[in-house]
């Protein structure tokens, strides 16, 4: 599990990576779930999990066949909650088979169809 630290105006950085895919489409190795979620955690913390695999895999079976199941990756790399109910805002979501972002009383996720 890795330790990572939020900036001090980590609220700012992620309204604005927010604001900044809420255009962006759908991508497999460019703009899905699990890269949405490690730039988010880049512009809170300054740090990008996925370098290595931004724009290495264009289907999501290749994205699941260089890191696993990326549900399991994230519940490994990431810090557990014991309760939903601590959830703050920008913290990871897992829900079914998606990653996404607390953002106040909703979670963002990235959906192959409807983009954010």
């Amino acid at each position: 599990m890795l330790s990572l630290t939020r900036l001090p105006d980590y609220r700012a950085r992620l309204d604005a990576y927010l604001a900044a895919c809420s255009t962006r489409e759908f991508r497999a190795g460019r703009h899905d779930c699990a890269l949405f979620v490690a730039g988010a955690i880049e512009a809170m913390t300054g740090t990008d999990l996925a370098a290595p695999h931004r724009g290495a895999y264009r289907t999501i079976r290749a994205g699941k066949a260089r890191v696993g199941d990326h549900i399991s990756h994230a519940a490994a790399l990431l810090p557990a909650r014991a309760s939903v109910l601590d959830a703050r805002v920008g913290d990871i979501a897992i829900i079914g088979d998606a990653l996404g972002v607390v953002a106040g009383d909703w979670i963002i996720g990235v959906h192959p169809v409807r983009g954010l």
